[in-house]
This record gives C-alpha cells, structure tokens and sequence, in this order.
C-alpha cells in the first residue's frame, strides 16, 4: 500500500514538472517570438510621445524641430529620470539661447505602489514645466490620472501644484518627476545657474 502511494505520488511529480517545464518553454518561445514586436511598439509610442509634447494649439509639430539623440541616465540622486533629448531649432544659431528646452523620459510609482506611470516632460529654459505625455500608465486610475490631471494640466486648466483630480497618488508621482526634471535640468545640466 505504501509502495503504491509512493509511485503514485512520483507519478503526479513526474507530470507536474512536464506541464510545468513544457509551460516554461511555451512562455519562452512566446516571449521570443513577440519581444521585437512589443519593444518596436514602445519606441513608437515613445516617438509618437515625443512629438505630443510639442504639439501647438492647433494641432501641428512646429517644423524647425529636430528631437536629436536620446541621453541615458544614471544618477542615483535622480533615480526616476531614465533619458533626456535636447531638441533644437534648425533656425538656432550657435551661441543662442535654446528653442525647445529638454525633454525627459521619467518612471515611476507612488508609495503604495498602485502601478507605474512612464511619461516624456518638457523642461523649458526658464526650469518651468511644459507639457506632459504619459507613454505607459499601469496605475489603477490610469484614466482619470490621464483626463482630469495631466489633459488639464496641458491645457492650462489645472496647475502641476493641484494634485486633488481623483487618483491623487498618480498626480503626486507626476508632479514630482516633473519637478525632478526640471531641478536635474538647473542643478546639473546648466551647473546651477
């Protein structure tokens, strides 16, 4: 009886550890197979971001824009800033003040760590805020994040400073990003000028 027990159990094992090993190669293979298309589909949401931030009010890009080349970062003191461009004019002559400002690709979640918002800010040369694209947002208030705060806030409706829309941890998170961007922008990239 115990014998049979034994060789029953080991034969559950057995075919557990086949489903679970067969599952494992499945989510690799699947994994390979759709990880080009999901990270061509990030970058094209990251571009068609990009160009949000600079849209007028009428709809358009402005056509002297050139974004540039992205800059990786790595500073702990700024953990949530993961890249920056330095756009330019193509009518900006060589000792003259910047156009566009910066654009910072940030990260981050809220203390209780309801989900994350990745988003691309404007940091203008004046160290003031721009405009703000959300790329991602898992947040569990993703949509009244998006509609009653950030949609507002580009409008000029609602200040970066007024984080009461309805998803108040999302809000915090984006507005502390934004004004870490824009203190990296002060602090390091014009030495605190």
């Amino acid at each position: 009886m115990i014998k049979n027990d034994v060789l029953h159990c080991l034969k559950v094992g057995g075919i557990l550890c086949a489903i679970g090993a067969t599952s494992a190669l499945l989510i690799a293979a699947t994994n390979m197979l759709t990880s080009k298309a999901i990270s061509d589909h990030e970058k094209q949401k990251e571009e068609l971001a990009l160009k949000e931030v600079f849209v007028d009010n009428e709809g358009k890009v402005p056509v002297d824009l050139v974004i540039g080349d992205k800059t990786e970062l790595n500073d702990s003191k700024y953990s949530k800033l993961l890249s920056y461009w330095n756009p330019k004019s193509t009518n900006e002559k060589e000792n003259e003040d910047k156009k566009y400002g910066y654009v910072f690709k940030t990260e981050g979640s809220d203390k209780n760590n309801y989900g994350t918002i990745t988003m691309l800010v404007v940091i203008n040369n004046d160290y003031s805020i721009g405009k703000i694209s959300i790329v991602k947002n898992t947040e569990s208030y993703a949509t009244t994040v998006q509609k009653d705060y950030v949609d507002e806030y580009n409008k000029g409706n609602r200040p970066l400073t007024d984080v009461s829309c309805g998803a108040t941890y999302g809000a915090t998170v984006i507005k502390e990003m934004s004004e870490s961007a824009s203190n990296y922008v002060k602090e390091v990239l014009n030495n605190g000028k």
